[in-house]
């Protein structure tokens, strides 16, 4: 039978490791599916849209 001190300790165990192989999956399966760097080698046809500097005052496009 369970203790509930060893479930909890299992959980404890196990949560990052699980979460880990988690995210490297999901990482592994954006890369191969969804991420296209071809995509990003031009510039968008209306160009690329004006981002505003945290802090600053004024519009900045990148390079």
């Amino acid at each position: 039978m369970w203790v509930p001190l060893d479930v909890l300790l299992i959980f404890v165990a196990l949560y990052p490791v699980v979460t880990a192989a988690l995210w490297v999956a999901g990482g592994i399966m954006f890369k191969l599916l969804d991420e296209h760097a071809s995509r990003f080698d031009q510039e968008p046809p209306d160009g690329w849209p004006e981002v505003l500097v945290m802090g600053g005052r004024r519009a900045v496009k990148p390079r």
